[in-house]
This record gives structure tokens, sequence and C-alpha cells, in this order.
């Protein structure tokens, strides 16, 4: 009795160590459903929220064609629909027109108070406005915000937002709800910002929600503009606070700024002689608390979008979405300064909802899609058969599209 005892207790602890070795998913990407839309559908960006899908049919007319026999111009006409993925029922929520193509380019984000935004474009040149229009919550059917080339954040309590612009268009804080402005100018936040360029990750291999808003109680931290003749490190990282209207520098000579829980990220670009237009950078993180500032990575090259998730940050490397016919790698920094490592190579995209990440890599057979969390650590998969893919996260859904079979998987992600 006592040696089979010891057979199973030895067969047990084989099992444990076995398991350790492997891949060990925290949960797993159950398909619950496939929906088939129309080929227009898949000219913009999708997104899925608490049961129900987002996407668009978008309608271009009036197109030229140039002596090559290429069209261009024209005009967009773009309706945005909400699909119910339980009872299937269809509702339109949206619609507008657009003599601009740039009304397609619509992101669907959600923001730092956990609500589903449609940010979009409609207009040309300086003429042209952005509009925030929600989607879900309280601010669900309603442009809540239109503004000029700028960037926003909510406030902590979600009674107001701050506009902050960019470029010569604009020069004052604003604190939309409440219609005061402030003297201020020349300011920029990387943190809650999607400029239209930047939509459905062109030029850049990350699109994600942005968890954490750049304005806490009366403080809001901010990029200041120097007039200096450093292209690389243009700005200094500062404080503004909306009442006093007072400000202070944590960080001289920044290029890039991002918030996380309870600590800043920025990047600072030292110029090389190898390439001029592409300088090294290097990833800091300033403690809200302690006031310290920690050096996080100096030789991976980050590009410039990174990403925290619980204490630790991603990024990809230099050359962002595409380079020589390469995809960038996907590296983790350490929050405590203790080193970098790199998780994946030749990376299309990585997707977050603030809590995790999707790491989207295709090859000639199609694409697989691993999850992993804060720490870089593998929790879930899933594999497709087509080869171009976009993917939307959001808590336990995601959805992923292709428009080579005009399909949209949605997943449970089930614990």
């Amino acid at each position: 009795m006592k040696k089979m005892q010891k057979i199973l207790l030895f067969i047990f602890a084989f099992l444990i160590v076995l398991g350790a070795g492997s891949d060990s998913y925290a949960f797993s990407a159950k398909l619950e459903k496939k929906v088939k839309l129309n080929k227009s559908s898949f000219l913009s960006d999708m997104a899925v929220h608490k049961g129900k899908l987002y996407y668009t049919d978008v309608k271009i007319t009036n197109q030229e064609k140039d002596s090559n026999g290429n069209l261009y111009g024209g005009n967009c006409y773009v309706k945005v629909y909400e699909k119910d993925l339980k009872t299937g029922k269809t509702t339109l929520i949206n619609s507008y027109d657009s003599y601009n193509l740039s009304a397609k380019d619509i992101s669907f984000k959600v923001l730092s108070d956990g609500n589903l935004y449609m940010i979009y474009h409609l207009g040309g040149g300086f003429m042209g406005s952005d509009f925030v229009y929600g989607l879900t919550g309280p601010s669900r059917g309603k442009n809540i915000l239109t503004y000029n080339y700028g960037n926003f954040q909510f406030d902590k309590d979600n009674k107001s937002i701050i506009i902050t612009p960019t470029g010569a268009y604009s020069g004052d804080i604003v604190r939309e709800m409440n219609g005061k402005k402030y003297s201020q100018t020349k300011v920029e936040s990387y943190s809650g910002v999607y400029f239209l360029e930047s939509l459905k990750g062109k030029g850049q291999a990350f699109s994600y929600a942005d968890k954490y808003s750049a304005l806490r109680g009366d403080t809001l931290y901010l990029k200041k503009d120097l007039d200096t003749k450093d292209n690389f490190n243009a700005y200094d990282l500062i404080t503004f606070d909306l009442e006093t209207e007072a400000e202070a520098c944590l960080a001289e000579g920044i290029h890039s700024m991002f918030m996380g829980k309870d600590e800043i990220y920025f990047l600072k670009d030292i110029p090389t002689t190898k390439d001029m237009a592409e300088p090294q950078k290097m990833l800091y993180k300033y403690d809200l608390a302690s006031k310290k500032t920690t050096l996080l990575s100096k030789g991976n090259n980050p590009y410039y979008d990174i990403l925290p998730i619980d204490g630790n940050v991603f990024f990809v490397d230099s050359g962002g979405y595409f380079t020589d016919g390469k995809n960038p790698n996907l590296f983790m920094a350490k929050g405590d300064g203790s080193g970098t490592k790199k998780l994946y190579s030749n990376v299309n995209e990585v997707v977050s909802d603030g809590e995790k990440l999707a790491v989207v890599i295709s090859n000639k057979k199609g694409t697989n899609i691993d999850f992993i969390d804060g720490h870089g650590k593998k929790i879930g998969k899933v594999s497709v058969p087509q080869t171009h893919v976009s993917v939307h996260l959001s808590g336990d859904e995601c959805i992923v599209w292709s428009w080579q079979n005009r399909c949209v998987n949605y997943y449970k992600l089930n614990k």
C-alpha cells in the first residue's frame, strides 16, 4: 500500500513539474460567434464592448481617375452600427457625410473613464475638426467634444474634459464643460491622445486603450514646447495646476510622455552620427510619490509609443510599424529599472485594453495571436487562417476581423 502511495506521489509531482515547464494559459479563448459583414465595413475600424459589436458601412462616391487609371478624390458617407451579439439586433447609431475621404478614418477607443468612444475627423486642412462621439455610458449618442487638431483628457471625476492644443491652431488649455480657459500656450500631452494620422495603427505597431488620464485632481501633467534648436528633445515635462495656473518642471529635454498608474514614463532622444533622422532613444520613469527618476531602457531604442501595465512597460523598437521589410520586436522593460526583455520578433501589431496585450504575428499560413499579461507571461492564444487581420481587445472580449473572408470572429476569454 505504501509503495503504491509513493508511486502515486511521484506521478503527481512529475505532472506538476511537467505543467510548470510548459505553456500554461490563464484563460481559453472561445469562439462565440462569426459575423459576416459587407466589404465596405472593412474600410474602417471596429470594436467590441460589453457584448456589442461596433462597425461602419462606408460608401465612397464621385471619384475620378488619373492618367494611370487610379481613383482619387470623392465623397465619403459613413454609417455607424451597433450589433448586439446575443440577440443579433442591429442599430444605426450615427451617420455623417463628408467631401473628404478622411471621414472613413474612424477610431473606436476605450478611454480612461471606461466607456467606448468614436473619434473621427471631418473637413480638410486647418478648416477640419476632430470629433469625439460617445457610444456607451452617459455620453452615448452625443458629440461630447469638437476640437481642432488638439488632444484631450478626461477629468478624474469625469465631470469635465481638458483640451490641450497642438500646433499653431489654438493656444489655450480649455476645461471644456466648465468653459474656463487658461493662459498656457504651446503644450501637448500624449496620454489619452489619438491623432487622426495614427488611427488604426498607421505608422506604428501599438493600438491601445488609454487607462490612465494625465489629469490627477486639479494637476495636469504635460509636455511644454521649448524654444530650442534641438529637434530631438524639444519639450519639458511639467505639471500645470488648473486652479492656480502655476507650473513646475519635472524633467527637462524630453520627447514623449505616457501616464501610468502612479508614475509617468517619458522618452529622451540622443542624436547619433549614424542616422540623425532616427536618434537613439532612452526610456525613463518618474515616480509621482517619491519624485525619483529611473532609467528603464537605453539599448533597445523604444519607438514613440509605449504601454505601461502593472508597473512594467511594453514597447516596440525603433523603426516602428514596418522598416526594410521587417516588422518590429516587442520588448518589456521592468518598472524597477532592472532590465529589459525581448518577448517577440517581427510583430505585426500589439493591441491592449490597458490590462493585457494581444500580440499579432502573421505568416504565410495565417495569423497567431498571443495574449500576455503585464509581466510578459502568455495567458492565452487564438489562431486564424487569414494573413491580414485586425484585433480589438476589451476586458474578457476580443474580436478578430479580416477583409479576406469578410468575417468578424467574436471570442470570450474564459478564465
